[in-house]
């Protein structure tokens, strides 16, 4: 098991994340908390999403930019031993950086130590 950060710090680079808001196509990772049931000791299933965002919603291509992110970070996590896949959110806007941009989301859980 890794810690929170590590397991977090990890994601970041299997998906290609930024750590800060870029101009699209880009990749974000968010904390989703855990529902602190624990998997014996000290671990506990962490849930994380990953936010792909394709562009300005007035953009024609973002879509196609969503669905591109989309297949690639979904390859690379189904290649992870360590990460579990969830759910995957249909297109949606969001305000990144002061525009509406269409995202995605994957919600992915790992376990960690706390």
């Amino acid at each position: 098991m890794a810690s929170l950060a590590a397991a977090r710090a990890a994601l970041v680079t299997l998906v290609g994340a930024s750590e800060e808001s870029v101009d699209p196509p880009a990749t974000y990772v968010y904390s989703s908390g855990t529902d602190s049931t624990r998997l014996g000791g000290s671990s506990v299933e962490w849930e994380f999403r990953v936010t792909v965002s394709g562009g300005m919603q007035s953009n024609g291509a973002a879509s196609a930019a969503v669905a591109t992110l989309l297949a690639a970070k979904l390859s690379a996590l189904q290649a992870s031993p360590l990460y579990r896949i969830l759910r995957v959110s249909p297109d949606q806007v969001r305000t990144i950086a002061g525009g509406d941009q269409l995202t995605a989301d994957i919600a992915v859980s790992c376990k960690v130590d706390i």
